[in-house]
């Protein structure tokens, strides 16, 4: 149910602008083909940032006004991730609305940071799912298993912490800006899974990439990886179990496409 019309709101302009490390450079493709999606990322199971894939999206504009937000989907009581990161010992999750959500996390700096993370919302607002498109690329599905599509919305400094996923994914930057880490699948070893962790297993025991306790994690050094800074419009393809990091360098929305 829509509410009365409100006043332009935008994000707030708080930055925590990260470089770019000592990482290898991704493949950049512009807006490729489907063939070309097939032969250069999803057959090699290779990582690459897609550019002007998304300029058809009505969420590029729409949702850099909040006030847009709060009257198609205000109303909506979502779950949202309190602390750091799920990894926290002070992690836990509270139901409130979107609304709420925007007022306590997005406009203002709360005690606890909070993180509607990793939430199927456009299953349940049709008119926020109407300003997003499934990508081509999820044709190449192995499966008939209908693609999930989820929410990731914060403030600047939210973090996933280093993690694989059993999915292809699509990260799709709708507003602000992310810096993503990579590392491939055969390099899990020297990221010290948590294997005696069955609620985090597919999590590193690293949890700060800049804080790394070298004598403890020796391996974790000199691994190589990919690094990038995800931009409005621009998709990141991460493969399945490719270990990622992610962090919001400014308030943030990205939609994650995961398909098998």
């Amino acid at each position: 149910v829509d509410v009365p019309e409100l006043p332009p709101q935008a994000l707030p302009s708080e930055t925590r602008r990260r470089p770019l490390t000592a990482g290898s450079r991704l493949d950049e493709l512009r807006r490729p083909s489907l063939d070309t999606f097939r032969r250069a990322c999803f057959e090699p199971r290779r990582p690459a940032l897609i550019r002007e894939a998304m300029t058809h999206w009505p969420a590029l504009e729409r949702w850099t006004d909040l006030s847009y937000l709060r009257r198609v989907a205000g109303r909506r009581v979502v779950p949202v991730e309190l602390g750091e990161h799920y990894l926290a010992d002070d992690w836990t999750e509270e139901l409130m609305t979107l609304d709420q959500f925007i007022d306590r996390h997005i406009l203002s700096r709360a005690s606890r940071k909070g993180y509607l993370a990793q939430h199927a919302l456009f299953d349940h607002i049709p008119r926020l799912a109407a300003d997003i498109a499934l990508p081509d690329y999820v044709a190449l599905a192995d499966s008939d298993a209908a693609p999930r599509r989820n929410a990731w919305f914060g403030p600047a400094n939210t973090v996933s912490p280093l993690h694989h996923d059993r999915y292809h994914n699509l990260l799709c930057q709708v507003l602000g800006v992310k810096y993503v880490r990579l590392y491939a699948p055969d390099l899990s070893p020297r990221l010290y899974p948590r294997r005696a962790d069955p609620l985090h297993a597919i999590s590193s025991h690293i949890v700060d990439i800049d804080r790394v306790d070298h004598a403890t994690f020796p391996l974790f050094r000199d691994a190589p990886y990919f690094d990038c800074l995800l931009e409005p419009g621009d998709m990141l393809y991460i493969p399945p179990h490719y270990w990622h990091y992610v962090e919001s360098c400014t308030a943030s929305f990205s939609v994650s496409v995961w398909w098998l």
